[in-house]
């Protein structure tokens, strides 16, 4: 995706009850390219398959 820096996914090793089982970090260089990334089209794909999979999520955003 142009938009964005960089991309990582993790998968939890501590497996604890307060713990999620995975991550995904996506670096964009400002907000304006985030949502460019939320509207994609390659991005909603990505979003369906996975929400059939999960039970649960939860999502941050922030600038640094």
């Amino acid at each position: 995706m142009p938009t964005m820096l960089s991309i990582e996914t993790g998968v939890n090793f501590l497996g604890s009850s307060t713990s999620w089982d995975l991550v995904l970090i996506t670096e964009h260089k400002d907000r304006a390219s985030l949502d460019v990334y939320q509207e994609d089209s390659l991005h909603a794909e990505v979003k369906a398959v996975l929400g059939k999979l999960e039970s649960e999520r939860a999502v941050v955003d922030y600038e640094s």
